[in-house]
């Protein structure tokens, strides 16, 4: 495996001599912070070998290398980091590690043309590549088109810049834990392969809540103290007591534990299945978790059809299906309600792939076969239209996909609609073909989520 490593060091000899060490990777030099944007960016740098010992740059405000080691951190958190040292005091250690580096070596006891230093950084390498993988994978769940999903991501992406507490809600199954996950891999709080520290405040006993509010000076090792510089994900907090609340709330205003006072450096990510205003009615919500905290909402999938269209190809790729999903087997997943969400989906996503797999039991010859409808459960296969529709249905379907896609792009403006596409008018476009195509595909019609969203179908 061929890396991409970044050193940075103003000292042209120790260069060569990891020029000439690590002959199996790509190697970059940057003197400093401008040369280290430059690569990141357009390198795609899977290691940042760091010099401690770093001259002062009067360019750069006098940064010593750990500031470098803090400023990559903080502007690229997927980036492995080396620390290089002619010290080799502990308290330097301490220092390189809080500034996010993940091995710190002593140039006193370091040979770099060893075996042992090519497989450290090999190593540094395949855990980037590694962590690469598990990002992506996570990114896929919110592979969509809507517009919901592509503010959800902006949100997020803002948030986890941030590190700001946030109230995530969304009905039972819309997918909060990936949101969470999706969030720990743009934080500024990534840590390799840490996941954020989860906790269902539902299944807690009272007691045991109220027991954590009142220990916080205890020396036991508590949920608070293992997120402490992460992400603490606390489900159904309205399922908490009153006090623990206000405990919370404490924390996520002072960054510290209520009693002892310890700094804690922690992003809380408050997760319910209501909306917060029936639930502070209700007075089991806090209203100033609403006051002070931005509200995520996910939005629900019979909110967000859209998503469907990459998400259903884009997950039964990864079970190793290689056809195109067929357009019938698209709308029947996009007609249902999915009272269960994204938790539904999957479920059924999995029973459509068992029943296919059955239909074509020889080796993996299913992956090469189209879906059929009978491959679909009886909650699916209500309604759906018959594969035969001829030209004319066809042309209904480019006709109507051109449509959904430009009111999401005007933002639902029906004017600006008909003027992109070279209609005569607004009125001319629903007569001539939103309402004939609802008289005659009804099932069609309702796969397009925008054109159902704006002309309340």
């Amino acid at each position: 495996m061929r890396g991409n490593i970044l050193i940075i060091d103003d000292d042209p000899l120790i260069f060569r001599q990891l020029e000439e060490s690590l002959k199996a990777h790509n190697l970059f030099h940057a003197p400093d912070l401008i040369g280290l944007q430059q690569f990141i960016s357009k390198k795609n740098i899977d290691v940042v070998v760091v010099d401690l010992n770093l001259d002062d740059h009067a360019a750069e405000k006098r940064l010593s290398g750990l500031d470098y080691i803090g400023k990559v951190r903080e502007r690229h958190p997927e980036v492995m980091i080396m620390a290089l040292s002619k010290y080799n005091q502990v308290d330097w250690v301490v220092q390189a590690v809080k500034n996010g580096a993940h091995r710190y070596k002593w140039k006193g006891d370091l040979d770099l043309d060893t075996p042992e230093f090519r497989e450290q950084v090999m190593l540094l390498v395949k855990e980037k590549r590694r962590q690469d993988q598990m990002r992506k994978a996570h990114e896929v769940e919110w592979t969509g088109r809507s517009i919901q999903t592509t503010q959800l991501c902006k949100q997020l992406d803002a948030l986890a810049g941030s590190r700001k507490s946030f109230l995530l809600t969304g009905e039972p199954g819309t997918g909060k834990s990936y949101a969470v996950r999706y969030l720990h891999y743009r934080s500024l709080f990534y840590a390799g392969s840490r996941e954020p520290v989860a906790v269902d405040l539902a299944s807690m006993d009272r007691a045991r809540l109220m027991d954590l509010v009142s220990q916080y000076t205890s020396r036991k090792q508590s949920f608070f103290r293992e997120a402490n510089n992460h992400i603490l994900y606390l489900k159904h907090i309205d399922a908490a007591p009153a006090a623990f609340q206000d405990a919370i709330l404490h924390m996520i205003r002072h960054r510290r534990l209520p009693s002892s006072g310890e700094l804690l450096q922690i992003q809380v990510v408050l997760a319910m299945d209501q909306e917060p205003q029936p639930l502070i009615s209700a007075q089991r919500l806090r209203p100033e978790f609403c006051a002070e905290l931005e509200i995520v909402r996910i939005a629900p999938l019979r909110e967000r059809r859209q998503d469907l269209y990459e998400l259903i190809p884009s997950w039964l790729k990864r079970q190793g299906y290689l056809l195109p999903v067929p357009p019938q087997i698209l709308q029947a997943f996009c007609r249902y309600e999915y009272p269960g969400n994204t938790v539904e989906l999957l479920d059924l996503l999995g029973q459509v792939l068992n029943r296919h797999q059955a239909r074509h039991p020889q080796g993996e010859a299913w992956k090469h076969a189209l879906i059929s409808p009978a491959a679909l459960p009886a909650e699916l296969a209500i309604g759906l239209e018959r594969q035969d529709q001829g030209i004319e249905y066809e042309i209904a379907c480019l006709v109507l996909e051109k449509i959904d896609n430009a009111l999401q792009l005007f933002g639902g403006s029906k004017s600006e609609v008909a003027r992109h596409l070279q209609l005569k008018s607004a009125d001319n476009m629903k007569k001539t073909y939103i309402d004939k195509y609802a008289r005659l595909y009804p099932g069609l019609v309702r796969t397009f989520p925008y054109i159902m969203r704006h002309y309340d179908l």
